[in-house]
């Protein structure tokens, strides 16, 4: 069942009863999951993943396309009620990328946490040389707030972790509901 919708995408909560191919295929992709903390350090098989979706602390859903394709995940998890933040994160397939469908994802998902969540903040973190995830996250309006230093482990060396974080009043591209 979707549960958000844009012009070129929409949101379906994962289940273990979905077709997880290419999920499956996303996080076992190494020269895309390199970027992304705890993963691509070794393979995952399909039961990982399947206790990983039913395991998930969060809202873990998929992108898909209109031709029903899983082109992605989205998920925002750590959710702190008394600060009404909580943290987004993003896994796009190497395959679908540069389509526009990371943006529409993130747009649905985080007028989702805005405006049917009621959170003020929006939070992630990225290592500093992922500059095509950091250019999505300032076009979606993310303020870089800080650095890491030396906080994630690739190729054999540490790297620094940008912390972006995005306010409820600061998001620009809110949705209304009614015309979906």
């Amino acid at each position: 069942m979707q549960f958000l919708e844009s012009d070129k995408v929409y949101l379906k909560k994962l289940s273990i009863h979905d077709d997880l191919e290419n999920y499956h295929e996303m996080v076992n992709d190494e020269e895309n999951v390199h970027l992304i903390e705890g993963l691509g350090m070794s393979y995952m098989t399909k039961e990982d993943l399947v206790e990983f979706i039913r395991n998930y602390q969060g809202q873990l859903l998929g992108i898909f396309n209109k031709q029903n394709e899983h082109v992605g995940n989205v998920s925002l998890s750590g959710f702190n009620n008394i600060l009404r933040s909580c943290s987004y994160a993003i896994l796009m397939s190497t395959k679908y990328k540069r389509k526009g469908y990371a943006f529409e994802g993130s747009v649905l998902i985080l007028n989702h946490a805005f405006n049917n969540l009621n959170l003020n903040r929006v939070y992630l973190g990225v290592v500093d040389w992922n500059e095509s995830a950091i250019k999505l996250y300032e076009k979606l309006g993310f303020q870089r707030e800080g650095k890491f230093r030396d906080a994630f482990w690739a190729y054999g060396q540490y790297h620094d972790l940008y912390q972006y974080s995005l306010l409820k009043n600061e998001f620009k591209y809110s949705i209304k509901w009614s015309d979906m």
